[in-house]
């Protein structure tokens, strides 16, 4: 499967795929069918982005809750 590496990362870090596509800007099913084919080097660094932009978000929110 293409991208299994970010998809790993979703899932690892206790993510929804929603919540990835909203922070990128993109719906849900959009952002399914991008993962689906081959990312550019920019688009893979945008992603990672998002997975540890909302990951820092999440630890934070655990920590002052």
């Amino acid at each position: 499967m293409r991208n299994q590496d970010i998809r790993n990362e979703i899932k690892g870090s206790r993510l929804f795929y929603h919540e990835v596509a909203e922070c990128l800007g993109l719906h849900e099913s959009t952002f399914y069918r991008l993962l689906r084919s081959k990312l550019t080097p920019t688009q893979r660094e945008m992603v990672y982005k998002a997975i540890n932009d909302l990951k820092k978000q999440k630890y934070k929110e655990l920590l002052y809750a």
